[in-house]
């Protein structure tokens, strides 16, 4: 997750959900838009009203999907030290993508992503 700070830049930010033992969950390492896009995403989203997706996770971009982030949590030191020697970035959405007929997603135009992963 990104968090804005003073001057207008974000900065990486480690988030798990409250209660991970009630929940069967699912990792996954994305970064958050800022709040101007977010809501553009959501309102988006909405133009469907069979689509719950904002009430499962926020607009994101997806660093490292699911796989090999367990519930242990072993890898979650690891995430956070790499966030916090990455040095920001800026990046580009660009055109509309999807797969297949279930997920849609918004193209990512930059080299750094990449590096994260």
């Amino acid at each position: 997750m990104l968090e804005e700070s003073e001057n207008n830049q974000h900065r990486s930010k480690v988030t798990l959900p409250r209660n991970v033992n009630e929940m069967n969950v699912k990792y996954f390492i994305g970064i958050t838009p800022p709040d101007d896009y977010k809501e553009k995403i959501v309102a988006f989203r909405n133009r469907w009203s069979s689509n719950r997706l904002n009430d499962v996770v926020e607009p994101h971009i997806t660093v490292k999907a699911q796989g090999g982030l367990t519930a242990d949590l072993h890898w979650l030191e690891s995430v956070r030290e790499t966030c916090s020697l990455m040095p920001s970035f800026q990046l580009s959405l660009s055109e509309p993508e999807s797969f297949g007929n279930a997920v849609t997603f918004l193209s990512v135009e930059t080299s750094k992503v990449i590096e994260l992963h």
